[in-house]
């Protein structure tokens, strides 16, 4: 059988006659089918107003054309062959032309009549008179159907005829069916195709497709169709290739053993209700248009609309080539943002199919969330181009800070070597650093990346006279632990700045600053909570324990090291000066924004009672110089959201969002609910491919969430296609 399409998932729609008149001022009027000046003009304009509206999707590429149409391309109407075999048509101005229904006492069918009738010479007067002036003719003509037709000239005693004289209706299908057919190629030899009109999807095929529609066939049983009408489709497809059958009924599903016996049925427009998984059984080689029902959808929200489309078109299959969708006479009702939502659930879908589902860390890799940059000395980097590229994204970014909901996308540009031993290396982190922002401006975003002066965890831990153990290729560690929380609070310590660590930090600070003339965006160091510093310096089989021994010297090590915090961090503060970006570190940051961030991992560990207790009161008392404490933890501290997001004065909440960022990432369920209507951020990291990211953050999202969604996409296009999907979902 001929491969009907080679396009992935093929999305079309059509317009009920209200819907033009509405928005193009059209009347569908006996003229508008075969007034030749018309035809041309009236086709122009619908082209011309789907380009208008939504052009970006592919619709009205031929606004600009004067395309000799011979039929109504736009619109889904069978009444032609109607007329030919005796019936009345009436005309409206908002709808389609409606046939009357003859009621023919007998079974007969003068095939040559109909091409004699006035209604066939109308056509054949446009035709002459299009093709006088253009000297061709494109488009075509629905052409209905044998029961349809049948109906129309009959009545419905044909479905007793269909019983009392069996051989008699054979005869007069067999008639109607000649009629159809001579139609069909007088069309085709003109124009090329046959059934635009029955099905606008056909245009997007590789090959003319021809379409017999099969309405009215949810009304006649499996038999029926056997004895009556299936050795008509069967010739027809020998005959018409590649071949289809447009059943916009509820139920397909119900022949499908008998479609199956059409050897050549390359395309089957499956009715809205239809069981697509059965008829794919049945099927395996049929291109499935499936039909979306154009009042059922306007009451769908967009979760329902999609999670409607993406079973169907799972159920059709894996290959996508074999599957569309279309919704076929949505009338001035439907709104320009639901004919849009189908275009993109396809979108999506297509992208999850090229990605794939594979949401796992890779350990494999030194940073799951790093990109490979090439240094820039700062010499060569380009200082004002990207001073203007971030203080235009600072607007942007102060507009979401003072609103009550909205979304930022940051394309983060963490470089590994900066996390590493090159943090020892001043110059060689800032040359990586710089690198990076100039990658960064590729990819579209609302939020600029920044420079740090990262040297390590232990910043703060240096206090209590903790040195660095660099072991070779690695980051940092902090030499050395306290036996228990006694120890800690009775030994020496003194400010962050008089240590080796906290000079190194202001020197590497003040350097930063000197390279860049103060006009990049800058951060604080790496800031962790006091918490995560307390545990990073007591030995961890004691550190636990010590909160139930030992309360108050442990209070009294939170609140000192908080204070060490504030003090070091105010330092900093100074040297930066305009260009410091806050909340700092590993958060999306801005001039903009307030707040200092820092990480508190170990709340992982801890029990909620003596983290909110104990643990949460020093990490206030750090962030509230610097406009409120936000916070950071790896892992899953989904258990702990309510309480996070109720923290006093706290501006943000970061966490990992896939498996592929961090291999105990949090759970999306419940942060929309907890986080929306407070005005705490919520800054999501996510790494993967483009159809994770985006249903992470449909899953994150509701109205009234502040949400800032990290992103790690590879390529400036896959940001680009990420930005505009996650800016559409939370519109």
């Amino acid at each position: 059988m001929q491969k009907l399409c080679s396009k992935k998932l093929p999305v079309d729609v059509v317009f009920h006659p209200s819907w033009w008149n509405k928005n193009a001022g059209i009347s569908f009027d006996e003229s508008f089918f075969y007034d030749p000046r018309r035809r041309v003009e009236d086709e122009k304009l619908m082209e011309k107003v789907l380009y208008e509206r939504f052009g970006d999707l592919g619709l009205g590429e031929d606004h600009l054309k004067d395309l000799p149409q011979i039929g109504a391309v736009h619109l889904a109407s069978g009444y032609l062959l109607s007329e030919m075999l005796g019936c009345e048509i009436e005309y409206y101005e908002d709808s389609a032309p409606q046939v009357i229904c003859a009621h023919r006492e007998d079974l007969k069918i003068d095939e040559a009549a109909a091409f004699k009738s006035e209604a066939f010479q109308k056509l054949v007067r446009l035709i002459e008179q299009l093709k006088a002036k253009y000297g061709y003719v494109v488009g075509d003509i629905n052409w209905g159907g044998v029961l349809n037709l049948a109906i129309d000239v009959r009545g419905e005693e044909i479905f007793t005829d269909m019983i009392t004289r069996p051989d008699e209706v054979k005869r007069y299908f067999r008639s109607i069916a000649n009629v159809i057919d001579r139609f069909v190629w007088y069309v085709q030899s003109l124009t090329g195709s046959s059934s635009i009109s029955v099905n606008r999807s056909a245009r997007l095929f590789d090959h003319p497709v021809a379409i017999h529609s099969e309405c009215s066939h949810t009304m006649i049983s499996e038999q029926d169709y056997r004895e009556f009408l299936l050795p008509i489709d069967i010739e027809w497809s020998m005959r018409h290739q590649p071949y289809g059958i447009h059943y916009c009924g509820k139920d397909p599903h119900r022949h499908a053993e008998e479609f199956a016996k059409i050897e050549r049925l390359a395309f089957l427009d499956v009715g809205w209700g239809g069981d697509v998984e059965l008829l794919r059984k049945h099927l395996p080689d049929t291109f499935f248009n499936i039909r979306l029902n154009p009042v059922d959808i306007e009451t769908k929200t967009t979760d329902e609309l999609r999670k409607i489309i993406k079973e169907r078109v799972i159920a059709s299959g894996d290959d996508q080539t074999l599957t569309g969708i279309c919704c076929v006479n949505m009338d001035d009702k439907v709104s320009d943002e639901r004919v849009r939502e189908i275009y993109d659930i396809a979108d999506e879908l297509r992208q999850e199919d090229l990605e794939g589902v594979d949401d796992t860390f890779n350990f494999s890799l030194a940073d799951s969330q790093a990109t490979n940059v090439q240094p820039i000395k700062p010499k060569d980097f380009c200082l004002n181009e990207y001073a203007d590229y971030a203080a235009a994204l600072d607007e942007r970014c102060k507009e979401f800070w003072n609103a009550d909901e909205g979304i930022l996308v940051y394309r983060r540009m963490r470089v590994k070597e900066v996390f590493a031993a090159d943090s020892c290396d001043m110059e060689k982190s800032l040359q990586w650093q710089l690198g990076a922002l100039k990658e960064s401006m590729k990819f579209e975003a609302d939020i600029a990346n920044f420079i740090e002066p990262w040297y390590g965890l232990g910043t703060v831990a240096s206090a209590y006279g903790f040195d660095y153990l660099w072991e070779p290729g690695q980051a940092p560690a902090v030499n050395g632990k306290f036996a228990s929380v006694n120890e800690l609070v009775n030994a020496p310590y003194m400010p962050v700045a008089e240590t080796e660590i906290g000079k190194h930090t202001l020197e590497m600070t003040r350097y930063f600053v000197e390279q860049t003339e103060g006009r990049v965006p800058m951060s604080f160091c790496d800031v962790q909570s006091p918490l995560n510093t307390v545990s990073n310096i007591i030995d961890s089989n004691q550190f636990y324990v010590d909160f139930y021994d030992n309360p108050g010297d442990m209070r009294i090590a939170l609140d000192r090291t908080a204070q060490l915090l504030t003090d070091f961090t105010l330092e900093q503060q100074k040297i930066i000066g305009d260009a410091l970006v806050r909340p700092g570190h590993g958060f999306a940051s801005s001039r903009m924004f307030t707040g200092l961030g820092m990480s508190d991992d170990t709340t992982t560990m801890m029990p909620d009672d003596i983290y909110f207790d104990m643990c949460v009161p020093p990490m206030i008392k750090a962030g509230k110089p610097f406009g409120g404490p936000v916070f950071h933890s790896c892992g899953n501290w989904s258990g702990k959201k309510q309480g996070i997001a109720a923290i006093d004065g706290i501006r943000m909440a970061d966490g990992a969002f896939s498996l592929a960022t961090d291999p105990g990432a949090n759970p999306t369920e419940g942060y929309a609910e907890v986080f929306a209507g407070t005005g705490v951020v919520l800054n999501a990291r996510i790494v993967g491919k483009p159809s994770m990211v985006i249903e992470k953050v449909r899953q994150l999202w509701k109205p009234g969430m502040k949400l800032i969604v990290v992103t790690y996409c590879d390529t400036p296009e896959e940001q680009a296609y990420v930005y505009k999907k996650l800016k559409a979902i939370c519109r």
